[in-house]
């Protein structure tokens, strides 16, 4: 019933717009802000940034002329290639509740997310290793991560964030400015490698025109470190914690890495996976009998060894899930390859050529340990991008063994095409592709090309309504 519903519907719509000759469907919005291009839909209150490299540095106010409301935002989706959240980005993004900030990203710019009064918790990627003036000053934060990588935290970058009662600095941290006056903190653990420590950084508060320190706030850190030389410096409480280390035994195997030093109670640094010739690398452990495994996170409060287990390489045969050497797959669908190997790190890989011309040679799909293995064509992070001006590009996929413990490879070429009714290449023939067929009917935004053979549906060589009502069904008529 909602169908038919829907069909009548646009058959209202189709003669509104052709007598007014005014778009019917406004509600997904697009258009260029800080060298990125943007698409919003206002129904799912979806913001979603695509780029490459650094969004533009200088722009107080970039979203004042578009042509919907910030404040509309709910969700912003920030997409792999971009590598900084630049100035404002987000300043006043009052009802933005979630973020999305793809691995690649290395700088959360000033004023990025000031103001963000709903935005309580963020990820950051493992590359950023900076956090600018302001940049979540006055925000609704409560929960957020310091990656490895990050090294400093700049002047009031969550100043006013009351709500953000604990963190934990990471062990790479190397400077920390006056970022965390006038939060909900009442303690905190300064890693003992930071370099420098500004005034106000922790266990302050803004009053009037005056910084007053926080009652009861406590510094816990390494004695002798700049920790202590803060703490004393501002009349604030120090508690010594002892510095723990942790080694690493790799059995003889490979190159153990460095031992890492950290404070009591607290975690360590990501290490590299470790690869030896004809093994395959399961994890670390706390005991060279492999029952007590480490996990990152874990807080270390003694001195540790962390051995690492290994399992060797065996044989096996990978089988593919169609009958033939070259298959067809739809855009946006998923293709399964399955393997027998027993418990043994995979590796899916591709040689292909992307949109913009560039060839890509033996590129990382997936990594898996457990099989089948899923690919969908059209999804991003596989770096399998097309342009809507192609309806076909063939994709070599090959397997791989993670790590120079190579057994076995075989090829299959892929040849991925759009779905019939897929106007907007989007990877499924829905409403969206409705809208702009309508859109195309009424005269009011023409397309051309393969499109309009795409937009065929029921294949009698018209665009009409019939092809709306089509697509609104799923099915050919």
């Amino acid at each position: 019933m909602c169908t038919i519903k829907k069909i009548f519907a646009l058959l209202f719509a189709v003669t509104a717009v052709t007598l007014m000759n005014t778009a019917v469907f406004a509600n997904v919005y697009t258009g260029e802000v800080k060298g990125c291009t943007y698409s919003f839909d206002d129904e799912t209150g979806i913001l979603t940034l695509y780029g490459k490299g650094n969004m533009s540095y200088w722009s107080s106010q970039p979203w004042m002329n578009e042509r919907f409301s910030i404040r509309d935002v709910e969700t912003a989706v920030i997409s792999e290639g971009i590598t900084t959240v630049g100035m404002y980005t987000f300043n006043n993004f009052t009802g933005l509740k979630t973020v999305v900030i793809p691995e690649g990203v290395t700088l959360i710019g000033e004023s990025a997310f000031q103001n963000c009064k709903s935005l309580k918790e963020v990820v950051l990627p493992s590359t950023v290793d900076r956090i600018a003036v302001n940049a979540f000053r006055e925000s609704g934060i409560e929960k957020i991560n310091f990656p490895d990588k990050l090294r400093s935290i700049e002047s009031t970058a969550f100043y006013n964030c009351t709500g953000l009662k604990s963190i934990e600095l990471n062990n790479s941290l190397e400077r920390v400015f006056s970022a965390f006056l006038s939060t909900g903190l009442t303690s905190v653990v300064i890693p003992k490698d930071v370099k420098s420590i500004s005034d106000c950084a922790f266990g302050f508060y803004h009053s009037g025109w005056e910084d007053y320190p926080v009652d009861g706030f406590v510094i816990y850190g390494a004695a002798g470190s700049k920790a202590q030389e803060y703490a004393e410096k501002s009349n604030l409480t120090f508690v010594p914690l002892d510095v723990v280390t942790v080694d690493f035994d790799t059995a003889g195997k490979c190159r153990a890495p460095e031992q890492q030093a950290t404070l009591s109670g607290t975690k360590i640094s990501r290490v590299d996976e470790p690869y030896a010739d004809g093994f395959i690398f399961v994890g670390w452990y706390y005991d060279n009998n492999f029952e007590n495994k480490f996990e990152y996170g874990d807080k270390i409060t003694k001195n540790e060894t962390l051995y690492a287990k290994w399992d060797a390489v065996t044989a096996g045969e990978i089988t593919f899930n169609d009958d033939g050497n070259v298959r067809n797959v739809y855009y946006g669908d998923d293709l399964v390859f399955n393997a027998n190997y027993d418990d043994m790190q995979l590796r899916l890989a591709a040689d292909y050529t992307d949109k913009d011309g560039t060839e890509h040679k033996n590129e990382t799909l997936a990594n898996s340990k457990t099989t089948p293995i899923t690919v969908s064509f059209g999804n991003k992070k596989y770096s399998l991008v097309f342009s809507p001006d192609n309806t076909s590009i063939n994709v070599k996929l090959q397997y791989f063994q993670a790590g120079p413990g190579f057994i076995d490879s075989h090829d299959v070429d892929i040849n991925v095409v759009y779905k019939q009714g897929d106007i907007n290449t989007d990877g499924s023939a829905d409403d969206k592709d409705a809208d702009i067929l309508l859109k195309h009917i009424s005269g009011t935004q023409r397309f051309y090309g393969e499109a309009l053979t795409r937009a065929n549906m029921n294949n009698d060589g018209k665009i009409d309504i019939l092809d709306i009502i089509a697509i609104l069904q799923h099915k050919k008529i």
